[in-house]
């Protein structure tokens, strides 16, 4: 169905920038979610042959009960990419729960209240999907729909540095969306509602101006070649493009509500990332030489017979993403 009206939350960020893009070259309108009338007119000015067909909705703080009061009227399809990141924040409650809970349930309470929506889709992560710090078992395999649930202790000590960090973030998505299905199975809403659960996000991003704006999964692989460490998480990526096309497949796609929809990218380890950077790139002199090992994997059956989506090869994805900082590094 063209023309339909799509809401997107987080849209002047990394994700959110590519959906505009594949929600518009599909036909239809998008209504962003932005924090400011700034971030709205860099969205316009990313698609300047699309900005009619590009409005937006100021919502300063997403994850307050009223955020998107009246911002969904006459919306068809809902997008909710807005949430922590791992980097961002070092409370767990309010940086990392509060928004994950908070933010979605918000989004789910204003659905409601519309007659137009006919679909929402939440975007997680892979991590809400896995008990807390199975990112550290490397051979790990994660499966969708099974219902399971994960406990999390919201009083534990948590370790310093980015390995405490991503464990707040983890703790965040996992108690978010057990809210999200708690929700569900309360409210029986009449649209469809799924939610969708990317591995690690990388390659070319249209947010980034400069070398010193790198950030996220793609500040991660870059510092990573160039350290002599070990890698810090296992090799579990998916193209940022991929994550896009996926998600504006969902507007058109036969999604059962309450489907979990998880995402990664064709199977690849932290040895053949190097191996592969260093001979198509060797004015790089790349350092990190990690060893061959098993690395976590994610059954995306479900989504490829929902979605059908083609899959970047890996080398593609990596090409793209070093291409781009080399030209931002001049």
């Amino acid at each position: 169905m063209s023309d339909s009206l799509v809401f997107i939350t987080g849209a002047s960020g990394y994700i959110g920038t590519h959906l505009i893009g594949d929600v518009l070259k599909a036909g239809h309108r998008v209504r962003a979610a932005v924090r400011s009338e700034e971030k709205g007119q860099a969205i316009k000015d990313l698609y300047p042959s699309s900005s009619d067909r590009i409005e937006f909705a100021v919502v300063p703080d997403m994850s307050q009960a009223s955020a998107y009061q009246n911002a969904l009227k006459g919306v068809s399809y809902v997008f909710h990419l807005a949430g922590a990141m791992v980097d961002k924040g070092a409370d767990l409650e309010n940086d990392f729960v509060n928004p994950a809970v908070n933010g979605t349930l918000s989004i789910l309470e204003s659905a409601k209240k519309e007659a137009s929506i006919q679909k929402v889709a939440i975007v997680s992560s892979f991590v809400s999907l896995m008990p807390l710090d199975a990112v550290m078992q490397k051979s790990f395999h994660i499966k969708a729909n099974t219902n399971e649930s994960f406990p999390v202790d919201l009083k534990m000590d948590f370790p310093e540095g980015l390995s405490g960090q991503f464990l707040k973030y983890q703790t965040g998505k996992i108690v978010g969306h057990q809210a999200y299905r708690d929700w569900i199975n309360k409210q029986k809403p009449s649209f469809k509602v799924l939610s969708v659960h990317p591995s690690q996000v990388f390659g070319p991003s249209l947010v980034q101006n400069s070398a010193s704006e790198l950030s996220g999964v793609n500040f991660l692989m870059w510092m990573t070649l160039q350290s002599d460490g070990p890698p810090m998480t296992p090799y579990m990526m998916v193209d940022i493009r991929d994550v896009s096309h996926a998600l504006a497949r969902i507007i058109d796609a036969d999604v059962p509500s309450g489907t979990e929809l998880p995402i990664t990218g064709p199977l690849y380890t932290w040895k053949q990332f190097a191996n592969f950077v260093k001979s198509s790139y060797p004015a790089l002199d790349v350092k990190f030489a990690p060893q061959e090992e098993p690395t976590m994997t994610m059954d995306i059956t479900v989504t490829d017979k929902l979605l059908g989506v083609k899959w970047t090869p890996m080398e593609d994805t990596i090409r793209a993403f070093v291409e781009q900082q080399i030209a931002l590094s001049k």
